[in-house]
Formats: structure tokens, C-alpha cells, sequence
């Protein structure tokens, strides 16, 4: 391995984290978050709903309650579409498959530009419908927001730790005395978090190696700016290299679209005026 670059360094990460354990994450968390920690801060206290749905404003709460109730509906439904366990007797030999929830899953929670309750809420819902006994989140201390703290308390969040990066997936993966290890790692992150869940697949289980986002939509005249401008902001917020792509026949939209976008995205976001047949 080259002695640069992000899988080099992450290496070097997770090699510190096995051999040291929270005396790595205190470091990590000084080095990158820029916070002095010690192993008695990691777990954050849990707050009762009641008391976060004081601190945040209405129309936040009421948003990620509806997301809650939304994202369970569809779960839930999905559940019992899934395949159960079964099995097949002949003579004295059984055959068959048990399919059986993770005991234990963690859950990164990316920092980035912003603060991102709606990550939490994807992901921990399944899991709790799933029947994962415990969930384990880790964020970035700076990503602890009461909207990212009420998301937890909605969504069943059994442990909230307050480190991230690449030493937070490691801490996951091997366990540390402070945070107990998990079966499997879901959630997105940079490419320093992306690059530590490649290279401890097989240590642990983890969702998937996702690369920047990227959004391509297709629109005609008749759909609302309003609603092309948000699902591009959606994904240009994850990350300054996501890239997102408008094609309409309309030019009134296009404008129209332009003009709402955060000024922060429009590097991001390319806008193009096509015939229907290019589209």
C-alpha cells in the first residue's frame, strides 16, 4: 500500500483503534473533531422525547414525526413480504434456512455540511422492525443537534456515542471497553468512513461502499420547481463532490429551478434545456 492517500491513512487508523482502544478514539476525536474527550464522554446521556420536543421548532418535529410514521408504514409492509425461515424433513436429515435479525447493529451518522436526523431515522427504523435487539449510534460531536437527538429517541436508538470518522467505524467493528462491538455497520459517510467499512468487511458486516451522491432528474413543464429544486439540494447537501442533473424541455422551468437553489449548490447542480426526444 502506497504510504498516502485516504486507504493508507485509514489503515493506519484502524490499526491504532485495534491495538489502543478508546485511548485511540480520545486521540482521533482531539486530532480530527477537535474535541478533548475521554472515554466516560463517548456515550451521550439519552434524552426523553418529551424534553427534545421542547428544543427543537415545531414545524422540525413535526416533520420528522411524519417521516417516522412514513418510513414504518413502508417497513412494516415490507416485513411481511420477506421470506421466513423454513425447513424440510426427510427421513432423519433436516434441511432448510433460518433467517434471523443481527444482534447487533451500528449506525454511522455523518457529519459533513450539516446535520442529518433523516439519516437516522433510515436507518434505525428497519433495523428496529427487523428485530435488532441493539442499535449503536456514532456521529461526529459537532452532528448533535436536538433534531439528530430527537430522531434517535423516535426511531429506538439504543446507544448514541459522540465520535465519528474512521476511528468510529473501527471502535464498531472491534469494540473498545467503552462500546461493545456489532455484527454490522450501516450509514453513509465520507471517504475516510467509506474506505474503514471496506476495508473491515469481513471483520463486520456492513451495508454497502457508497461513492458520492449523484441525482439525475427528467422533468416537463408541468412539475412543480419547488419540488426539482429540494430533491437536488437533498443530495448536493451530502458532500461539495456530489453532482446533481436537471434535463426539462421547459425553459421557464429550468429558470425557475435555478433560481430557488441555495446559492451554496449551484456549483453542483447543471441544469439543462433538451427536447423531449434528447430527455
Amino acid at each position: 500500500m502506497a504510504r498516502s492517500g485516504v486507504a493508507y491513512h485509514v489503515a493506519g487508523i484502524i490499526g491504532r483503534v485495534r491495538r489502543e482502544g478508546d485511548g485511540a478514539l480520545e486521540y482521533f476525536s482531539g486530532k480530527f473533531d477537535g474535541v478533548s474527550l475521554k472515554a466516560a464522554d463517548f456515550r451521550v446521556a439519552p434524552a426523553g422525547k418529551k424534553s427534545l420536543q421542547k428544543s427543537i421548532p415545531a414545524q422540525l418535529r413535526l416533520a420528522l414525526e411524519r417521516a417516522a410514521e412514513n418510513i414504518k408504514t413502508f417497513h412494516r409492509a415490507e416485513m411481511r413480504r420477506l421470506p421466513r425461515s423454513w425447513q424440510v424433513k426427510k427421513g432423519a436429515i433436516t434441511t432448510g434456512q433460518v433467517l434471523t435479525p443481527v444482534a447487533a447493529a451500528g449506525m454511522y451518522v455523518p457529519g459533513g455540511r450539516y446535520s442529518y436526523p433523516s439519516t437516522v431515522l433510515m436507518a434505525a427504523i428497519p433495523a428496529k422492525i427487523a428485530g435488532v435487539k441493539r442499535l449503536a449510534m456514532v456521529t461526529p460531536p459537532k452532528n448533535l443537534t436536538q433534531a439528530v437527538l430527537y430522531a434517535a429517541a423516535l426511531a429506538g436508538v439504543d446507544e448514541i456515542y459522540r465520535i465519528g470518522g474512521a476511528h468510529a467505524v473501527a471502535a464498531l467493528a472491534f469494540g473498545t471497553k467503552t462500546i461493545a462491538k456489532v455484527d454490522l455497520i450501516v450509514g453513509p459517510g465520507n471517504a475516510y468512513v467509506n474506505e474503514a467499512k471496506r476495508q473491515l468487511l469481513g471483520t463486520v458486516g456492513i451495508d454497502a461502499l457508497a461513492g458520492p451522491s449523484e441525482v439525475a432528474i427528467i422533468a416537463d413543464s408541468a412539475c412543480p420547481p419547488e419540488f426539482i429544486a429540494a430533491d437536488v439540494s437533498a443530495q448536493a447537501e451530502h458532500d461539495p463532490q456530489a453532482r446533481c442533473f436537471v434535463f426539462s424541455d421547459s425553459k421557464t422551468l429550468i429558470a425557475k429551478v435555478k433560481k430557488l437553489l441555495p446559492e451554496e449548490f449551484k456549483s453542483q447542480v447543471t441544469l439543462l434545456e433538451c427536447s423531449a426526444s434528447e430527455a
